[in-house]
């Protein structure tokens, strides 16, 4: 996984810009692309790139929790 990759040294630009090349994004993208914002101590973002996704109609149960538990000690 690129994005995890990214996301683990702390290049979450980097990993926004692979998933804005995306074609198709779906849960998993999404996932992966908030994941990385959270894990990297942005919470905001992961917040925002989450309500974006609930615009898209995807299903985010598992991402709603996903973002929840690495934003915890954030919040």
């Amino acid at each position: 996984m690129t994005s995890k990759m990214y996301a683990k040294y702390g290049e979450v630009g980097a990993t926004r810009d692979l998933f804005n090349q995306l074609p198709k994004k779906d849960r998993i993208a999404w996932s992966a692309v908030i994941s990385a914002y959270a894990q990297s101590g942005h919470p905001s973002d992961a917040f925002y790139m989450f309500e974006q996704m609930k615009l898209t109609k995807q299903r985010c149960s598992q991402t709603r929790l996903l973002l929840l538990v690495y934003c915890k000690h954030v919040l």
